[in-house]
């Protein structure tokens, strides 16, 4: 049987039987993506394989395959759709944020040691959650710091070397920001200056009463920050 008809205004294709093409031969929309972000984070897939051969078993045509592009405007990755914690790399920070990964990537090319993931988890949980600052220069050229929030964020991971490796790899970072983009030779003096007074918070607290020191090194007093 042959049907006439014609595109409708939101290019959908009208039958003569004045009814749409998708609703014609009965095809299912798929489900919201909120709601199926609901229904597939507590069944805890592994990976996107998983994910679809989870799909495949269902059979269910309201269940997208692909996703990113089922819900293309929804869409940012795989881990967030899965609901899994995405990597601390700098590829993960958030596009306004940009500027941090930048920078970290800069530093982390010609420092010592990967130090990658330590910073991302500063930029992550204390920039990103609480301080809000957009660029490192922006944080660096505050009147005022919130301690008391990175602090409590310290607090929160779970073992003595991560706790260590962060509060040193995100100094290291703060330290090498000022150096190169908040420093200034004055023309008349020859007298390097910092820029709007730009200051590591950080600088001068090197214990931390919540961090002890590795067993191997034996002094305490180089462990981590001291946190006033």
């Amino acid at each position: 049987i042959i049907l006439g008809g014609h595109f409708s205004e939101n290019c959908t294709y009208e039958l003569n039987l004045g009814v749409s093409y998708k609703d014609f031969f009965d095809i299912k929309d798929f489900i919201p993506y909120d709601k199926m972000i609901s229904l597939i984070h507590p069944l805890n897939f592994k990976n996107a394989t998983a994910y679809k051969k989870f799909i495949k078993q269902e059979s269910d045509p309201t269940l997208p395959l692909d996703p990113q592009t089922s819900y293309e405007n929804e869409w940012i990755n795989w881990y967030r759709f899965l609901g899994k914690e995405e990597p601390f790399q700098p590829t993960f920070i958030p596009a306004n944020y940009s500027e941090w990964a930048e920078k970290i990537t800069e530093f982390v090319n010609q420092a010592r040691g990967d130090k990658t993931s330590h910073i991302c988890r500063f930029v992550r949980f204390f920039i990103q959650t609480y301080d809000k600052s957009l660029t490192p220069e922006e944080f660096l050229t505050q009147d005022t710091y919130d301690i008391k929030s990175f602090r409590k964020i310290i607090d929160g991971f779970k073992s003595d070397n991560v706790r260590r490796n962060v509060i040193i790899s995100a100094n290291e970072f703060l330290d090498y920001v000022i150096n190169k983009y908040l420093m200034i030779e004055d023309e008349e003096t020859g007298e390097i200056l910092r820029v709007m007074e730009a200051r590591n918070p950080f600088s001068l607290l090197w214990t931390y009463q919540s961090v002890t020191a590795p067993t191997a090194l034996k002094r305490p007093s180089h462990a981590c920050l001291i946190i006033l």
